[in-house]
């Protein structure tokens, strides 16, 4: 029987014993889980290179393989999901949502892999998310994922704000 890797998500949203906290807790958090062997997923909106800094350091300290999975998905649609959405951890609801979305979208950054990734996967769509999911929590304790970008199909491309 194959087991799965074991996986710890690190969300500053829930940090603080279910409530929001600071970066370094979150990684301090990740820290720990990577010396006890597990894989982590840091659940964050790191939108600008110096947010992600932190976070990329942490597996070169490890010795183990930084990706990252970019939501690129339209603002409409990112609008109408927290717009929908009840009970957010972060508390982002309703109409909050425009100003956040578009926020985070002025200040984007998209990651390069001189950043210190290994592997970036980028999804535009709810469809590459969930392809994104299934791959990583399908992986098994030797596993890997190829190195690289994927899924970027227009890097050009003007970021465009929510209305």
């Amino acid at each position: 029987m194959r087991s799965t890797r074991p996986w710890v998500r690190v969300c500053q949203d829930t940090i603080k014993n279910g409530k929001a906290g600071k970066k370094g807790q979150c990684i301090e958090s990740a820290m720990n889980a990577l010396k006890d062997g597990k894989s982590v997923f840091i659940d964050r909106c790191n939108v600008e290179k110096e947010q992600r800094d932190d976070f990329v350091k942490l597996g070169g300290s490890s010795q183990v393989d930084v990706h990252v999975v970019v939501l690129d998905l339209p603002a409409k649609l990112c609008i109408l999901l927290y717009v929908k959405q009840k009970g957010h951890e972060g508390k982002v609801e309703g109409g909050k949502a425009v100003a956040i979305v578009n926020r985070m979208l002025q200040k984007k950054e998209l990651p390069k892999l001189s950043e210190g990734f290994a592997r970036i996967t980028c999804c535009q769509s709810e469809s590459d998310v969930q392809s994104s999911v299934d791959a990583y929590s399908g992986l098994g304790q030797l596993d890997t994922l190829p190195n690289g970008y994927f899924g970027q199909k227009n890097p050009s491309a003007k970021i465009q704000l929510g209305k």
